[in-house]
């Protein structure tokens, strides 16, 4: 991309505490502005690339039966598709295309962008891209700039088709920034002093935006749904303890059922983790399709996608913060001695698990548990060191990883 004031050349844009983006060399905002937006030819087909590479992303991604052996190479696609499509998109928008500035707010606030991306930055980055097509003083720009493509491409009626392509997508930056606002961290919506992210101070900038345009654009936040899982407090519980090398005795693996909520929960609490903790834990979603089988996610893929026709989801955790000295303590005085090699076989093994090009074994081992013939209904499982040594070590040793094996040995862990 090329910074319009200085001229330099840069793949990507430098992102501002405030989720600003601007350019690395002149700090010239690339935020759109009254004057800025752009249709074209070349901005039209990066554009329509993007979209073209997005829809192939969902449709392979919600296809666990593609490629049945050979999940490298469907994994592989799905990253490639997904690649292609921010670059796509981020080339249209950096020329300042209207709807692709819409969606890299939508690959902002969902996660595409930045992977993992800690804090509140994806967020506030988002809000930008929203806002800048949103703020009424950019609408007749964008109305002009339209009509005059149209005008071009020789439509019968530049005007009115310019003037539908503008609602067309303010409602689409509307329906996103109220998606955004109820998945987005507490502390990022809260109507604390000075916050010009709040759920109050937003719907009032909506309000004066879109007045007169019969836009539904009230963001209503719930707050209370926190407070009815206390499942998940439970959980974020533990997870706090596997960041802390301190902790006397933390679970190496969890395995717990989710709902979307849940997950949007969990998110919030990874975000605002220092990016070394974020690193010890391994992180998955595996979701039960029609068929019994369960099919492996990244955690920071689109829930929706990962929840669409699921019968349930369970979220996988693999607490890599366990060091060798803490371990050879938690287990110095258990039944496994002073076997200790093999127990850090068996964290490793546990940890090759969550490689997304070879999830076979993890979906085996989340579907022996919860889907299992003899599965005891359970919502949760932990597993901590001991468990590691005892079941995943053997199973990875047997190579036997079924589900079937895993549940013979769970069913043998919690016998009555």
């Amino acid at each position: 991309m090329k910074c319009r004031k200085c001229r330099l050349e840069f793949k990507r844009a430098l992102e501002l505490f405030n989720g600003d983006i601007v350019c690395p060399r002149c700090f010239k905002s690339l935020t759109p502005g009254e004057d800025d937006f752009a249709v074209g030819e070349e901005e039209e087909a990066d554009f329509k690339l993007s979209e073209t590479y997005y829809l192939s992303y969902l449709e392979l991604a919600s296809r666990p039966e593609a490629y049945p052996k050979e999940k490298e190479k469907r994994n592989k696609k799905i990253e490639t598709y997904r690649k292609k499509a921010l670059e796509y998109c981020e080339r249209a928008a950096n020329a300042y295309h209207p709807e692709a500035i819409v969606d890299m707010g939508y690959y902002y606030y969902k996660g595409y962008v930045s992977l993992g991306q800690g804090g509140f930055g994806r967020f506030r980055t988002a809000y930008r891209y929203f806002m800048g097509i949103i703020d009424r003083k950019n609408n007749n720009n964008i109305y002009e700039v339209y009509s005059k493509y149209y005008s071009l491409k020789g439509e019968k009626m530049p005007a009115e088709a310019a003037k539908e392509k503008v609602r067309m997508i303010l409602g689409k930056a509307v329906n996103y920034m109220k998606d955004m606002y109820l998945s987005a961290p507490s502390e990022f919506v809260s109507n604390r002093k000075g916050n010009i992210y709040g759920v109050d101070a937003t719907n009032k900038k909506l309000g004066e935006e879109l007045a007169g345009l019969n836009f539904d654009y009230k963001i209503v936040r719930d707050e209370t749904a926190k407070a009815l899982s206390p499942k998940i407090d439970s959980l974020i519980e533990i997870l706090k303890t596997c960041t802390q090398k301190s902790a006397a005795r933390t679970p190496i693996f969890g395995m717990y059922e989710v709902t979307q909520s849940d997950v949007m929960r969990l998110r919030e609490f990874m975000d605002n983790l220092r990016s070394a903790d974020r690193g010890s834990l391994l992180c998955a979603l595996e979701g039960e399709r029609n068929n019994g089988a369960f099919d492996f996610s990244v955690f920071y893929d689109d829930p929706a996608r990962v929840f669409a026709g699921a019968k349930k989801v369970i979220f996988c955790f693999c607490n890599k913060n366990s060091s060798a000295k803490n371990m050879k303590r938690d287990i110095s005085s258990g039944a496994l001695g002073a076997n200790f090699s093999k127990t850090e076989a068996g964290l490793k093994n546990i940890a090759s698990l969550f490689d997304p090009n070879g999830g076979e074994e993890l979906s085996d081992i989340v579907q022996g548990a919860f889907n299992g013939k003899d599965a005891r209904g359970n919502e949760s499982y932990l597993f901590y060191i001991d468990d590691a040594y005892l079941l995943f070590n053997k199973l990875m040793e047997s190579g036997d990883t079924t589900a079937e094996a895993f549940l013979s040995l769970l069913n043998e862990k919690y016998k009555d």
